[in-house]
């Protein structure tokens, strides 16, 4: 490892161990299993389906099966996350879900350590805030419920990708991001959250990237660690919780579970 990145590494580690130990209080709650079995979360030694897709900036579908092959990385972190604040651009850090900014230095300081590492490769995927896009000043639930070809989603998903691509050049999302504008990996299958007829095909694989017993309405930040044919090596982690000070997990337990499965 080069000088200057080891030292760049040394230096991320103190600070956040140091937050870790003075400043963050963790709080681990149980909460309830999801009530319907028949879309129940990935859990370890599942395959992720091979037809879960997200978009590139330019709109192009990739599956997340093949962006894990074709990195060739050992492990994968797939850390889905709330992308691009639209036509907020004075939301902290330009990201719509505070909790996504907060948990970032997560995000930033696991590129930091790997970033000259083949083993380990992370696929960003940032989530659009779907539930509540009349709060961005656009129409209600304008990516939920209106079609793919209608003007008003175009629109839509344009300002959310635009967004979120500020925020990677600001490098708050420290590496290239792929985009789940639907809302489809954690897919919340709540009652009064259903989309319209717009919203085209619910797939089975919807929703198995929320965590078990994930009780918030996006579920973001949501972290899955990944081996190179698309097995979820780890329970996920997910449920940081940063204005109530309620953690589950932090950079320490990501690292660590990263670490042994490089070392199996």
């Amino acid at each position: 490892m080069k000088r200057r990145n080891f030292l760049k590494i040394g230096f991320i580690f103190a600070i956040v161990s140091s937050l870790l130990v003075t400043e963050i209080l963790l709080n681990v709650y149980a909460s309830p299993a999801q009530e319907n079995s028949d879309y129940s979360s990935y859990k370890p030694g599942d395959h992720i389906s091979p037809d879960a897709f997200v978009l590139d900036k330019d709109l192009n579908p990739h599956t997340l099966l093949d962006l894990i092959k074709d990195s060739g990385a050992q492990v994968t972190m797939l850390y889905i996350y709330g992308g691009g604040a639209m036509n907020k651009p004075d939301k902290i850090g330009g990201i719509w879900c505070r909790d996504s900014f907060e948990d970032s230095y997560v995000l930033r300081f696991i590129h930091e350590k790997y970033e000259e590492s083949s083993d380990v490769k992370i696929l960003s995927v940032a989530s659009a805030p779907v539930y509540s896009t009349k709060s961005f000043d656009l129409a209600d639930r304008v990516l939920l419920d209106e079609p793919d070809d209608s003007e008003a989603f175009k629109e839509a998903r344009q300002i959310f990708i635009d967004s979120t691509e500020d925020v990677v050049f600001e490098k708050i999302i420290p590496s290239e991001t792929y985009y789940d504008v639907r809302l489809r990996l954690l897919f919340n299958r709540r009652e009064d959250l259903q989309p319209g007829e717009g919203y085209g095909q619910i797939h089975d694989w919807q929703g198995k990237f929320r965590a078990p017993g994930e009780t918030q309405k996006y579920g973001t930040p949501t972290i899955w660690l990944l081996d190179a044919d698309g097995v979820v090596l780890e329970e996920a982690f997910h449920g940081n919780i940063y204005q109530d000070q309620e953690l589950r997990y932090t950079v320490l337990e990501v690292d660590k579970a990263i670490q042994k499965h490089l070392q199996e």
